[in-house]
């Protein structure tokens, strides 16, 4: 009889005992037994939504059919259930307490889903049917963790950037070398030519053969002589002079590169209307600033900034956000980019922080973070 029942199950289901019963021609309560013994063999699955006091039953691959028993659900667990059908992911945290009873009562819709971040434990619901990689990136949004992992992929970016430029310089400092290494080979290439020829033996004449000479026979030889010594000059003048003259250019090439990445970054920093703001506002409070990065234009900027106080200037890792609203993953984020620096953390925002992120600020974050608002 169970095969006859799951057979019914795989065909009919989600369905209600009485399905089984008119199907098989038996009694209400075999159909009933037989529908238990295989939910107890784990064959098939029972429903907590019930119609008049009885639950359905399903087999595997009829989930997705179970939503169209959401009408049997009363008015409150239906607005529960259609909120959660449209968010996909749910704060159990920052529902409504009667959502949050809602919630708990939906159990075939409603999935829990405990996640620890920051060390501590969070409560998430999911509706049945999203899968768990979508429901985890919903989650990660939600506790600010893609915003992190954006902040680490421009901080890679940033090295490798800083890595190329360093490469880029060693080249360069290599190609100088190399010049100077030739100018040198070519001096000394010169200077043992020079060496043979002062070497060689004038062949001596037979006495008999020797004349004597007038000044004026003298005169080509001298000529000569001198033109052979003014071409050494002009040899060993020429050398240092081509190799000054190319350190110069490379020098000059070097110089016009930082100014014109000096020029970029000047350019680029002016275009960032909200940069512009957060500088009136430091510059309001003598805060100065050491270092400045534009983690996303017109919304978010790194600093690291000078605060003046009574026993002198602290060095401060600053946060800027163009945000209305600043939730606790946002100030997390912050403080810990703060302590890996080994400073306490000023977080700035345009917007207010909310309750969570109040709490947090409160409590956790005391004395570690200050926030203030532009």
């Amino acid at each position: 009889m169970d095969e006859e029942v799951l057979h019914i199950v795989k065909l009919k289901g989600p369905l209600q005992p009485i399905v089984v019963t008119r199907d098989l021609k038996i009694n209400t309560i075999f159909s009933a037994a037989a529908l238990s013994t295989l939910v107890g063999k784990k064959r098939i699955m029972i429903t907590s939504v019930k119609k008049g006091g009885s639950p359905f039953y399903y087999a595997e691959g009829q989930e997705r059919k179970l939503e169209s028993l959401s009408q049997y659900l009363n008015e409150k667990d239906k607005e529960t259930f259609e909120l959660l059908k449209q968010e996909k992911v749910l704060k159990d945290s920052e529902q409504t307490p009667l959502t949050r009873v809602g919630l708990r009562t939906i159990k075939d819709y409603a999935k829990p889903l405990n996640v620890t971040y920051n060390g501590q434990k969070q409560l998430f619901w999911k509706y049945y049917l999203v899968e768990e990689a979508e429901a985890s990136d919903l989650i990660k949004g939600m506790l600010g963790v893609n915003e992190q992992e954006k902040v680490e992929q421009q901080r890679r970016i940033e090295q490798e950037k800083q890595k190329k430029a360093e490469q880029d310089k060693k080249i360069q400092q290599e190609r100088i070398e190399q010049e100077k290494q030739k100018i040198q080979k070519q001096k000394k290439a010169q200077e043992e030519a020079r060496a043979q020829e002062t070497l060689k033996v004038v062949p001596e004449q037979p006495k008999v053969a020797i004349q004597q000479k007038t000044i004026e026979d003298k005169k080509p030889e001298i000529k000569k002589k001198k033109k052979i010594e003014e071409i050494r000059i002009t040899e060993q003048q020429t050398i240092p002079e081509i190799e000054e003259k190319k350190i110069q250019e490379i020098k000059v090439e070097e110089r016009k590169q930082v100014v014109e990445e000096k020029q970029e970054i000047k350019k680029e920093r002016v275009k960032d209307k909200f940069l512009e703001v957060v500088e009136q506002y430091l510059k309001k409070k003598n805060i100065e600033i050491k270092e400045c990065t534009i983690i996303k234009k017109n919304s978010e900027i790194e600093l690291i900034v000078r605060v003046p106080s009574a026993l002198g200037t602290s060095q401060y890792y600053c946060r800027a956000k163009n945000k209305k609203k600043i939730n606790d993953g946002d100030l997390s984020t912050a403080y810990i980019k703060g302590q890996k620096r080994q400073m306490p953390t000023l977080f700035l925002a345009i917007g207010e922080l909310d309750d969570e992120a109040a709490r947090m600020l409160e409590n956790e974050f005391k004395d570690q973070l200050t926030f203030q608002k532009i």
